[in-house]
């Protein structure tokens, strides 16, 4: 084992997460209607790309802070660690699942940040629902 197989190792004892990559696609799905002359249609949505992929959630204060109206917010940069053997591309979504079992939607993935030999950065957003 050379040191770079020894130290990826030793960063991965630290993902405390899994992840699920997904990709905005059309799909052709088969119409069950025997009426319909089973002419294939074609929809858009989330694929799976990758699924079950060790990972750790980072949140780092960007020490911004807005006054909107009366209440204030503070910004919050998102960053997901996974090994660097995987690719996962801009755009994507990103479903997120703690060790407790919660799971958590991010979207916007960015350009993976990939010049460490032990793992690649990836800021996302968070997807909330109001």
């Amino acid at each position: 084992m050379d040191i770079y197989e020894y130290a990826i190792r030793e960063f991965e004892r630290r993902y405390d997460c899994t992840m699920t990559v997904q990709l905005y696609k059309q799909v052709t799905n088969q119409d069950d209607d025997p009426f319909a002359d089973n002419d294939p249609f074609t929809t858009s949505g989330w694929v799976n790309q990758l699924e079950n992929i060790p990972c750790r959630i980072a949140k780092k204060s960007l020490n911004i802070v807005k006054q909107d109206g009366v209440a204030a917010t503070a910004g919050i940069a998102i960053y997901i660690y996974c090994n660097p053997k995987y690719e996962v591309p801009p755009g994507s979504r990103i479903v997120v699942t703690n060790r407790h079992g919660q799971t958590e939607i991010y979207e916007r993935s960015s350009e993976p940040f990939d010049a460490y030999a032990t793992h690649q950065e990836i800021a996302v957003d968070k997807v909330v629902n109001a």
